[in-house]
């Protein structure tokens, strides 16, 4: 009934404060470590592309453009089930134009994914409809 509808929006805004708040603690936490670890560390670090701002993980980031991933302790057939992998879900991307390209079977996945969304966004409406609910 309505009772345990109020108990239950209640049980899950506790929930999502018992997870949310010890992480956001926990993330700015971590953030002032690094801030003040940068700081120690002065500006030796900057290379002659470096923005202000930037920090530890820019610098290396900026470090590895143009390099190739280094390969899997796998294995070779890893490598290429993790490239497969990446240009199923983001698609190819044309080295000259930036344009992205997608499979079929990948366009496929993509909008089987988005309607598998949609059906459950959709039956937890129906869900709470009271009528719809009792059958």
């Amino acid at each position: 009934g309505a009772r345990g509808r109020v108990i239950l929006f209640f049980a899950v805004i506790a929930a999502v404060g018992v997870v949310s708040i010890p992480s956001g603690v926990i993330a700015s936490g971590f953030a002032e470590i690094v801030q003040t670890r940068n700081k120690t560390k002065g500006t030796t670090e900057r290379d002659a592309g470096a923005v202000a701002g930037d920090d530890w993980y820019d610098i290396q980031y900026r470090n590895l453009e143009g390099q190739p991933p280094p390969p899997s302790i796998f294995g070779p057939q890893m490598d290429a089930l993790q490239i497969k992998a990446k240009e199923y879900l983001d698609g190819r991307v044309d080295e000259t134009t930036g344009l992205v390209s997608r499979t079929q079977f990948s366009s496929t996945g993509r909008l089987l994914f988005f309607s598998l969304i949609i059906t459950n966004v959709a039956a937890i409406l129906l869900e709470s409809i009271p009528e719809i609910d009792k059958n």
